[in-house]
């Protein structure tokens, strides 16, 4: 009888042994599991931060805000807190405003995108709830983010490569060519939809090239090439035009 306290202990172990196998077995047939950040994850650090020292502007979802004479508001956004953000802006051409340019942009984290005769970066932005239990949505702007330069003109408008932009009803949207007509000046195709008109394709247009928008003469100042940290856009000077005019 005393035999059988010894001959549990030693089932035991057999059992234990056998299945600390199974485990040792099974856990390299798993695959691992994935890594990188997920949805749920802290962001990294961003790389234009925001404290009292610097000029940062934050906006909910649909609001407006006066940044640098442009009428701003963040219009969309993309999980998760590391994906792009969408921002519309808009100023009067003249007094009487009775001209306007408009644009959307879809800026990724940390890139850099146009305002008027300034710059702006997307910092971060994140989820809210409200106290009623409301879900929303936020985004910080850091306004001329140091060793950023190349601010187009306070005069020039300009179509985010990553975008669109309207001048009277007219909406032009721009595309890199490739390959390059020059390797060391950048292209774009430039297609204008007028409110009312059949659109109308330009292809070719690098910096000194022009091409009619909105009964305008819109000549491409330069190329702003979409690579890191820019977004990537095409700034334009507007002159009068007849709405004809041959675009170059």
């Amino acid at each position: 009888m005393r035999a059988k306290p010894l001959l549990w202990a030693a089932g035991a172990t057999l059992l234990a042994g056998a299945v600390g196998t199974a485990l040792l077995v099974r856990g390299a047939d798993e695959t691992p599991p994935p890594q990188g950040p997920l949805a749920t994850d802290e962001p990294p650090a961003p790389r234009w931060a925001c404290d009292a020292a610097v000029d940062c502007r934050t906006f909910d979802l649909g609001a407006h805000q006066t940044v640098d004479n442009v009428d701003l508001a963040f219009v969309d956004h993309h999980s998760p807190f590391d994906a792009d953000a969408v921002f519309a802006g808009s100023w009067p051409l003249d007094q009487a405003r009775a001209h306007t340019f408009a644009w959307t942009v879809r800026v990724p984290r940390d890139d850099v995108f146009p305002l008027r005769g300034a710059l702006a970066a997307l910092s971060r932005q994140w989820g809210t709830t409200a106290p009623d239990g409301a879900l929303g949505w936020s985004a910080t702007l850091r306004l001329r983010p140091p060793g950023a330069e190349g601010a187009p003109a306070p005069d020039h408008v300009f179509v985010p490569l990553r975008g669109d932009a309207t001048l009277d009803g007219a909406r032009a949207i721009a595309v890199v060519t490739w390959p390059p007509r020059d390797s060391h000046t950048p292209t774009v195709t430039v297609r204008v939809t007028p409110a009312d008109a059949t659109a109308r394709v330009y292809p070719d247009m690098g910096a000194g090239d022009s091409f009619p928008w909105a009964g305008r003469r819109a000549t491409v100042a330069r190329v702003v090439q979409p690579e890191a940290p820019f977004v990537g856009w095409v700034e334009v000077a507007l002159s009068p035009a007849p709405e004809a005019e041959h675009p170059r």
